[in-house]
């Protein structure tokens, strides 16, 4: 399984490291800092943001949006976290996870979830 799909609009930062057989979509972003574990799909649109470390064999739903800065007022942008994705799980469109507030805070998903649309 070493086959990258990778479509031509698709912005992947040359410092995300983007595991074997991976499909990536039209018009998605993988920022730096960004870690794919094998067999990930990323649908169109959707952003992978830096610090989110995806498990082998997840989706990323189209339009979604995951490592995006916290919604919490007392949230700095200097702050470092992350979020941390388990194997197998499915988030489907415009589903949203947000990276953890406090330094080197982690939202995490353990393995197999499925988030459905929007969530």
């Amino acid at each position: 399984m070493t086959h990258l799909t990778i479509h031509s609009t698709a912005l992947i930062d040359s410092e995300a490291e983007i595991g074997q057989g991976v499909e990536i979509g039209a018009y998605a972003v993988i920022e730096s800092g960004v870690h794919g574990g094998d067999g990930c799909r990323i649908l169109c649109h959707a952003q992978v943001l830096s610090g989110v470390q995806l498990g082998a064999n997840c989706v990323v739903g189209h339009g979604a949006v995951i490592g995006g800065e916290p919604q919490d007022f007392k949230f700095s942008r200097e702050i470092r976290s992350g979020v941390e994705i388990g194997a197998g799980t499915i988030l489907r469109e415009h589903v949203t996870v947000h990276r953890g507030s406090r330094e080197g805070s982690m939202t995490r998903l353990g393995v197999g979830n499925f988030l459905m649309a929007g969530s």
